[in-house]
């Protein structure tokens, strides 16, 4: 899974910028927001996936992959939540 500062630095090179450092030193403060918000979005997202792929494996370890409720609470479960 992508690290935080991969995240922010793949987002710059899709806004034409070598770099995260570089191309949110270079915008307006007021304009600033809407691209945290979106590092914000796609760092979730890719904590969530990591956290599902973990609780996916514990599933599959302990052949459990047959209870609903069981799987909603590993993904609950604050051990289980992978931040990046």
């Amino acid at each position: 899974m992508k690290k935080l500062e991969e995240i922010k630095n793949e987002y710059a090179l899709m806004m034409v910028y070598p770099n995260w450092d570089e191309f949110i030193s270079d915008l307006p403060i007021y304009n600033r927001e809407e691209h945290y918000d979106e590092i914000s979005n796609l760092y979730a997202t890719e904590c969530v996936k990591a956290s599902l792929e973990k609780v996916s494996e514990i599933m599959y370890e302990y052949n459990r992959d047959d209870n609903p409720q069981e799987a909603s609470d590993l993904v609950c479960n604050p051990e289980n939540i992978i931040l990046l």
